[in-house]
């Protein structure tokens, strides 16, 4: 059994359930086998940084909406399959990307 941690949260809803093996600690864990090819293809001096803010010019900006606040669109999703199906309670002050690729994370509270 592996031991959980406090269950992270964002805007003060929870992220995954408290049973999900998101929250798993893995810091007590056996290393992976391949863990030195992995490192090795990644870059081990390749700084770690998370791609989520609510900044325009990072990767995927996070847009918080509440509830039926926001009107659902349709909108036209290029890879359907790395999105939820729309419609999406997409705000009219939306920050989206700013690099060619426009992400848009839309967080309903």
């Amino acid at each position: 059994m592996h031991a959980q941690v406090t269950t992270p949260s964002f805007d003060g809803c929870p992220v995954f359930p408290a049973n999900s093996v998101w929250n798993t600690r893995i810091d007590q864990l056996p290393v992976n086998p391949n863990s030195g090819a992995y490192v090795s293809e990644l870059g081990a001096g390749s700084p770690l940084h998370p791609d989520f803010s609510t900044d325009p010019t990072a990767v995927f900006p996070i847009n918080v909406v509440h509830g039926n606040s926001t009107p659902a669109a349709d909108v036209y999703v290029n890879w359907p399959f790395t999105s939820d199906p729309g419609p999406y309670p997409i705000p009219s002050n939306a920050v989206v990307e700013s690099s060619s690729d426009h992400h848009l994370i839309v967080f309903d509270r």
